[in-house]
C-alpha cells in the first residue's frame, strides 16, 4: 500500500478526533510543513476550531483583535468561505484584494513567524464550511510539480479529516436531539479550564469577566450532568469534545 492510501485509510479508520488530527498532522509533514488549524462554519458563523496544531505563541498572536481581545474567526478564514479552491496567502491577488483586517492577519502570521501558509476551503452540505489553514517556518514547496501533488494530497486529506470529524462529532453539526450541544464560546473556555488556566487569566485571555466564564462552565457541567469542573473536562475529552 503506498503512503498516501495508507493516509486515507487510517483517517477512514479514525474513531476519535484525537486519531484524525494524528492523521492530518501526517499529511502536513509529508509535504514539508508544520503547522495547521481547523475553522469550522455554518451560514458563514464562526462556529469552533477545535485543532490548533501550532508553537502556543502563534495562535494566542493571530487571534488577538486590536483592542486586545479574541476574534472569533480570523478574517482569512471568512475569505475563504468564498473561495472553491486551497489558496496561498502570498500568491496571486488575495492579499491584494483583501481589506485591512485580512492584510494585518497576514502580516501578523509573518510576524510570528510563519512563512508560508496554505488555506483549503471544504464546502459542505446546508451551510457547512470548514477552513483549514496549513502552515511552515519557510516554504518548502518549492518545485512547482511536487507543489501541486503535495496541494492534492493535502486539500484531500483535510476533506476526509473534517468529513470524518463531522461524523464522529455532531455536535456542532448534527442533529437537533443531539444529546450534548456545547457551544462555541463553552467549548472554548472548557478547552483552557483544561490547560490549567483559572477563571480569571481565561477572562483576561478571551475578553470576558471571570463570573462569565464561571458561567459557562456552570452551563458545560449541567449539559454534561456532572457537578465538579474535572469531571466536566473528563466527560468532555471522553466524547471527543476536546482533547488531551
Amino acid at each position: 500500500m503506498g503512503e498516501n492510501q495508507e493516509l486515507f485509510a487510517g483517517i477512514a479508520a479514525a474513531s476519535t478526533s484525537l486519531e484524525l488530527k494524528r492523521m492530518l498532522r501526517r499529511a502536513v509533514q509529508m509535504h514539508g510543513m508544520e503547522y495547521f488549524q481547523l475553522l469550522r462554519f455554518k451560514h458563514r458563523q464562526f462556529v469552533d476550531s477545535p485543532w490548533i496544531d501550532m508553537p502556543t505563541a502563534l495562535p494566542m498572536a493571530l487571534a488577538k483583535g486590536a483592542a486586545g481581545t479574541m476574534n472569533t474567526a480570523d478574517p482569512v478564514a471568512v475569505r475563504g468561505l468564498d473561495r472553491d479552491l486551497p489558496f496561498w496567502w502570498d500568491e496571486g491577488d488575495f492579499a491584494a484584494k483583501g481589506d485591512d483586517a485580512v492584510r494585518a492577519h497576514i502580516a501578523k502570521a509573518k510576524a510570528a513567524g510563519i512563512g508560508a501558509a496554505l488555506s483549503i476551503p471544504l464546502h459542505g452540505a446546508l451551510g457547512v464550511c470548514d477552513v483549514v489553514h496549513v502552515g511552515a517556518t519557510a516554504r518548502s514547496v518549492t518545485d512547482a510539480e511536487h507543489g501541486a501533488t503535495a496541494l492534492a494530497v493535502l486539500s484531500a486529506a483535510a476533506y476526509l479529516c473534517a468529513t470524518r470529524l463531522r461524523q464522529i462529532d455532531r455536535q456542532a453539526f448534527g442533529p437537533a436531539e443531539c444529546e450534548i450541544a456545547l457551544s462555541a464560546r463553552e467549548l472554548e473556555v472548557l478547552r483552557w479550564c483544561k490547560d490549567g488556566k483559572s477563571y480569571s487569566e481565561i477572562g483576561t485571555i478571551i475578553g470576558i469577566s471571570s463570573k462569565t466564564v464561571e458561567f459557562h462552565i456552570a452551563n458545560v457541567m449541567r449539559k454534561l450532568g456532572v457537578n465538579q469542573k474535572i469531571a466536566a473536562i473528563m466527560v468532555a475529552v471522553r466524547k471527543g469534545l476536546i482533547e488531551i
